[in-house]
């Protein structure tokens, strides 16, 4: 596995996910601009088989505001598409703690829907990330 390749793909697509949650309702406040990072950081402690964990969350930070900018105009739809497709990329660089993302983040995600208000679109948006991370698999 290349380490370094593996982090980087898994860290944008992680932070796509926390992106797409944010704009869901299609606004995206200051307190989830700044709580995304915060408990996407978080969730990177937790099942860290190997050892990519605390490499990750030194960059999603980073990641998760570069994808705001970069990417102002895209659906959250399209968050989820480049996410998935980076996160595949990322287990075939040889990076099988992949499979664990959506147990991984499912708390943080959902924290950072509730941070305005958690609305229906919010909870089908999840369902969705839930099942094409599951479809990595």
């Amino acid at each position: 596995m290349n380490r370094s390749k593996a982090i980087a793909l898994h860290t944008e697509g992680v932070a796509h996910l926390y992106v797409g949650i944010a704009k869901v309702d299609g606004e995206v406040t200051q307190a989830e601009r700044t709580g995304a990072p915060f408990y996407a950081q978080k969730a990177q402690r937790i099942m860290d088989v190997m050892g990519l964990g605390k490499d990750i969350q030194a960059k999603i930070r980073e990641a998760i505001n570069s994808a705001y900018l970069r990417h102002r105009d895209w659906s959250p739809e399209q968050h989820l598409d480049e996410a998935i497709s980076l996160i595949s990329q990322a287990k075939d660089a040889g990076d099988w703690s992949t499979e664990l993302i959506a147990a991984r983040n499912a708390d943080s995600l959902e924290r950072v829907a509730r941070i305005d208000g958690y609305i229906y679109k919010e909870s089908k948006y999840l369902q969705e990330i839930r099942k094409r991370l599951k479809e990595i698999d």
